[in-house]
């Protein structure tokens, strides 16, 4: 008996290739064989999935070359193996996207055949600092069976929701960082998140230098979570008197998105050094009396107690009890800026809880 071997991916199937009573080669059990029926209908759901690899994405990979047209930024669709789409099935780029009817929880496996590409074009920032390493997230659009590419400064949009892309416009105006860019705007389109290219550029918009990273994935496999958290309470500042001082220091993370600062005078500072959300927590009290404490972000108010101050600068604000050992905790999510100075702001000059005094500022998302 001759053995045909051919590759799995390259056979099509249809319906009426497989009769009802098609059986599965026999498979050895302990002490025997075990012969196993399999209708046409099963062995057509396996032999479906086998060819469509069952997986988010399937032979897909990323170019982001700058100066590609001048000044611009062009990022591609590829095959893993760096080469465009093309119409052989080994060379067709597969992508899982969700149905474009928010109601049904089916699936849509769209096939990308042919040269894929998108343009950054010279004068869009993508909300990008000069000479700072940031990521441009990028993303792949069902647009009504066509996938496009689509592209932000953020990480934050749902593959589980229906989104509308903004124009580039090809006039170097897109400049927001939590917008979601594509060349033609669309509407109520299904996202597939592709990755991510780390790129630092002397000028926003002039999009010069090759990026130093680029990283093919979903969302779950990216890790930006890094900043710090500061613990032992000491005081206050002599000068910012409503600021909580902390001694020590524990970076979270490998990157630098958070600084922290203290000293006698001002009390303890947090500088947000990247765009993106940020989780910030704070835990304080007082043994002897009630203690009113909070979050304030960019204040000026640092001799005023923070139920007292600006509410645009007042994140958040809670109060422990009186007479208690047990400190109070406080969180929230928020979007902050480059350059957003985050502080532990106090409603009186007391709390003298100090080893369980902490304040936690730890980016967890573009």
């Amino acid at each position: 008996m001759a053995l045909i071997q051919t590759q799995f991916r390259e056979i099509n199937i249809t319906s009426t290739d497989i009769p009802d009573d098609s059986y599965l080669a026999q498979q050895q059990g302990s002490g025997g064989f075990l012969y196993e029926k399999i209708t046409g209908d099963l062995l057509k759901k396996i032999i479906i999935a086998m060819n469509k690899n069952v997986r988010l994405m399937s032979n897909v990979g990323i170019s982001v070359v700058a100066n590609t047209p001048t000044n611009g930024l062009t990022i591609a669709l590829k095959q893993a193996d760096g080469t465009d789409p093309g119409p052989l099935h080994k060379n067709k780029c597969v992508v899982e996207f969700r149905s474009a009817t928010l109601t049904s929880g089916s699936v849509v496996f769209r096939e990308v055949t042919s040269a894929l590409s998108a343009v950054i074009t010279s004068g869009s920032t993508i909300g990008f600092f000069a000479a700072k390493a940031e990521r441009l997230h990028l993303y792949l659009i069902d647009n009504a069976g066509t996938v496009e590419i689509a592209f932000s400064g953020s990480s934050t949009f749902s593959e589980s929701a229906l989104h509308s892309t903004t124009a580039e416009g090809g006039a170097g105006a897109a400049d927001s960082k939590t917008v979601l860019y594509s060349t033609t705007a669309r509407s109520g389109v299904a996202i597939r998140y592709l990755g991510y290219a780390l790129l630092t550029q002397a000028t926003p918009g002039t999009w010069v230098t090759n990026p130093s990273q680029i990283v093919v994935g979903t969302t779950a496999c990216i890790n930006v979570e890094n900043g710090v958290m500061a613990d032992t309470g000491n005081g206050r500042g002599s000068t910012d008197t409503r600021i909580r001082r902390f001694t020590n220091t524990t970076n979270i993370g490998t990157g630098t998105a958070v600084t922290h600062a203290t000293n006698s005078t001002n009390g303890s500072t947090f500088t947000i050094n990247e765009d993106g959300l940020y989780f910030l927590g704070s835990t304080d009290g007082d043994s002897t009396s009630a203690h009113g404490f909070g979050i304030s972000v960019n204040s000026n108010q640092l001799t005023t107690s923070i139920a007292s101050i600006t509410a645009a600068n007042r994140l958040g604000v809670t109060a422990a009890l009186a007479a208690t050992t047990f400190p109070v905790s406080m969180g929230l999510v928020v979007r902050l800026r480059v350059g957003d100075v985050v502080r532990a702001h106090t409603n009186t000059a007391i709390g003298d809880i100090t080893t369980l005094a902490t304040f936690t500022a730890r980016k967890i998302g573009d």
